[in-house]
């Protein structure tokens, strides 16, 4: 039996006594994988360790198992540790609109921000320790901004005095005066850069997206994954199709489906398809391309 293991970040792999070292977005294959033989993949950044052992009855945990008729593709699930020492990393009790609110930062079955009053609590799972803690009440609206920072930023916005989460996301700047504006860098082929735009009132509305590029001219082979990324984000893809698929470019994102990863080509029989994992499963896709537009592409299981 084959096993194929996707990497959706840097691992390491255990086998049989033997380590290997995975980097992000890369497939390698396990031949011949032997029953009662255990896989291990430790994925970095703190992430739980992920087991796969083929028996009887396969057992897994922590990974998404995906059959391929002649093996599986497996992926870590990328779950954050939870059985961390407790420590509180932030705790201040503030008063807004009569009311007085705990805010704090811990550990206690994972990284989380606590909000709670008299009537009200609510948590939100973080994905780091902060090392800053902002608290940036909202002049013009009920709102309370919650500013948690590290090398990246998590943003929440909360509604008071009922404690209501209208906002929570993980970004790389924001900028907060009569609107909210986030911005997320992405380490794509396209070097994409996404700027949200939110309405501060009420309600709290999303207003725009705009999509910035820092790439532009791609070698053939790296146009499928860059129209592909485009189509993730829901920003402008056209420039990478033909005149003739012009007049369907709405048609494809329902076309394509809402895929969580992009996987090179590593089936000998599909040697030139894209893997696009699905919630469950995986298809293939296929690009004719000429003269670096895309003409036409097609997929299947």
């Amino acid at each position: 039996m084959n096993i194929y293991i996707f990497s959706p970040c840097d691992q390491i792999i255990k086998i049989a006594n033997e380590s290997y070292y995975l980097t992000k977005n890369n497939v390698v294959l396990l031949k011949d994988f032997c029953k009662n033989q255990l896989l291990e993949l430790i994925p970095k950044n703190d992430f739980l360790p992920c087991y796969f052992l083929k028996s009887e009855k396969n057992y897994y945990k922590n990974l998404r198992l995906i059959d391929l008729y002649d093996g599986f593709l497996i992926i870590p699930k990328l779950i954050r540790e939870r059985n961390l020492p407790r420590e509180t990393l932030f705790f201040k009790t503030q008063g807004y609109y009569g009311r007085e609110f705990n805010i704090a930062v811990s550990t206690d079955g994972g990284i989380k921000l606590i909000i709670s009053g008299d009537y009200y609590h609510e948590e939100i799972e973080l994905l780091f320790k902060p090392e800053k803690v902002n608290l940036i009440p909202c002049d013009n609206a009920p709102y309370l901004f919650i500013s948690l920072e590290k090398d990246k930023k998590h943003l929440v916005c909360v509604k008071l005095p009922d404690i209501k989460i209208l906002f929570n996301s993980l970004c790389d700047e924001y900028n907060l005066s009569s609107e909210l504006s986030i911005t997320t860098r992405y380490n794509d082929v396209s070097r994409h850069e996404c700027i949200d735009l939110w309405k501060i009132g009420d309600p709290f509305l999303h207003i725009g997206r705009k999509i910035n590029s820092k790439n532009s001219d791609y070698p053939t082979e790296v146009i499928p994954y860059a129209f592909l990324q485009e189509i993730a984000l829901c920003g402008d893809y056209s420039h990478f199709l033909s005149d003739e698929l012009k007049g369907k470019a709405n048609l494809l994102p329902s076309f394509i489906g809402n895929f969580d990863y992009i996987i090179p080509p590593f089936l000998a029989h599909k040697k030139d398809k894209i893997g696009l994992v699905f919630k469950s499963d995986i298809k293939f896709i296929s690009f004719s391309i000429n003269q670096n537009k895309i003409h036409d592409l097609s997929i299947d299981d």
